[in-house]
């Protein structure tokens, strides 16, 4: 996303160690400002972006997909909410099927998830309705399994780093994250207007740094 909102991709070739000429995939959409993009070995590739510039309006999710080096789908609007949507996440299993997290403000954090076989969503399914939760990242464990990881920030219920796991489209009751999982190195691409910031998460609270999964290729917001 440059600083005019435009939402473009870039291909990178190791054999020439060049990047080819940007694709934009959508020119200039009105108030589009966080991202999520996500790519996996058999190059499956999925952007997902929020428009709404005024918390007074609903907030949308778009989405953009490609199979391997084919051409990027139309943008196509697939989530929308009464209430400001941030912090959109998503990762891409190993069966070909994408899950995307977004926070809801004051609703809570919901997903979706998308087939790349199908090319169609599913339908929303909340992964926590506690308001007082910031969306932080969404992986595959090695089961297969989604994973959502979010902040927890209400003093009544207890400020920590917790997660759900999605099985059989139903998110698991949070629970809070392991001491490895807490240690290990998770490493997600924050993206605003013209900025990008590489940022490890969830923190590191102990010395010795156990990274207990593989480093997903792309994620942010």
């Amino acid at each position: 996303v440059d600083a005019v909102g435009s939402i473009s991709a870039y291909d990178y070739s190791a054999a020439s160690d060049a990047w080819a000429s940007p694709h934009v995939i959508e020119a200039g959409p009105e108030n589009a400002y966080q991202w999520a993009a996500g790519s996996d070995l058999a190059r499956r590739q999925l952007v997902t972006w929020v428009r709404g510039g005024d918390v007074s309006k609903p907030h949308e999710l778009w989405f953009t997909s490609r199979d391997a080096a084919g051409a990027w789908s139309a943008p196509a609007l697939f989530f929308s909410s009464e209430k400001q949507i941030l912090r959109p996440a998503l990762a891409i299993g190993p069966s070909g099927n994408a899950v995307v997290t977004c926070q809801e403000w004051q609703v809570g954090i919901n997903s979706n998830s998308y087939s790349f076989e199908a090319g169609a969503w599913g339908v929303a399914t909340m992964v926590t309705t506690e308001p007082l939760r910031d969306n932080r990242v969404v992986r595959f464990d090695e089961a297969g399994a989604a994973v959502s990881y979010f902040h927890d920030y209400n003093p009544a219920t207890g400020v920590g780093e917790l997660k759900s796991v999605l099985t059989d489209g139903v998110w698991s009751t949070p629970q809070p994250c392991t001491e490895m999982e807490l240690a290990g190195e998770t490493y997600t691409l924050v993206a605003g207007m013209g900025d990008l910031d590489v940022a490890r998460y969830p923190q590191r609270n102990i010395e010795r740094a156990i990274p207990p999964f593989e480093r997903p290729r792309c994620e942010g917001y």
